[in-house]
């Protein structure tokens, strides 16, 4: 792993107190109640970029839920190019051919990572969208040497789900960990942002910086020691 040429990364969690992923319709306090509303991919991650730097060598991998929440395979969605670049983990091929173009004409540069089930051609599309495919299930350490050596990524900021963010702390691939924390209990209404895992060991933290934020929102950013 120590020889592994891969980007800067940040996993940004935006979480409850009581650690849980905050991101679904279930409270007025979550934010990501009106992402199915937004009209361009901007509106999706807007939080995050408010966390990360805004720079053309930072690229912005997300789930393919958080995608498909905004409605991007809706026959309304009106796609607005914005300067996002774009990664979406599809490991079950949850995206639609028109979803897929939604998001190429919505963002400067975006990566679908899928798997092989996926059969669209990559000449349907248009020509800032690339695919990374895997036989059956993506591979964590090879996908960061890829987005290093082929697509030229500098800094990444991942949001993903909680058995995704295990695998990239577990890997040692993350170099920074943003956390939000919404003032919300969810207990189990909520899902773990970390899932549990044989593999995975303890992480030491150092703690970079605090910023609270529309008064009850709290962010901590923690150096991760691999």
């Amino acid at each position: 792993m120590d020889n592994l040429q891969k980007p800067e990364t940040t996993l940004i969690v935006a979480s409850s107190v009581d650690g849980c992923l905050v991101g679904r319709d279930s409270d007025d306090l979550d934010s990501n109640k009106s992402w199915k509303h937004s009209k361009n991919i901007r509106g999706v991650i807007q939080q995050f970029f408010d966390f990360s730097p805004h720079t053309s060598d930072v690229f912005n991998l997300v789930s393919v839920a958080t995608v498909i929440r905004i409605g991007i395979e809706n026959t309304t969605f009106v796609p607005k190019k914005e300067d996002v670049r774009l990664i979406v983990l599809d490991e079950d091929n949850k995206l639609s051919l028109k979803g897929i173009k939604n998001l190429a004409l919505s963002v400067t540069k975006l990566i679908i990572v899928t798997t092989e089930k996926n059969k669209f051609s990559s000449k349907s599309y248009p020509s800032n969208c690339h695919f990374l495919r895997y036989k059956k299930k993506i591979d964590i350490n090879h996908l960061a040497e890829m987005l290093w050596k082929k697509y030229k990524v500098k800094k990444l900021t991942i949001q993903s789900s909680g058995l995704f963010n295990s695998r990239w702390i577990e890997f040692g691939l993350v170099d920074f960990l943003t956390v939000v924390f919404y003032p919300l209990l969810v207990s189990n209404n909520g899902t773990p942002m970390l899932i549990k895992s044989d593999l995975f060991t303890a992480r030491p933290l150092n703690l970079i910086s605090i910023k609270t934020f529309d008064t009850n929102y709290l962010l901590l950013r923690y150096k991760v020691i691999n």
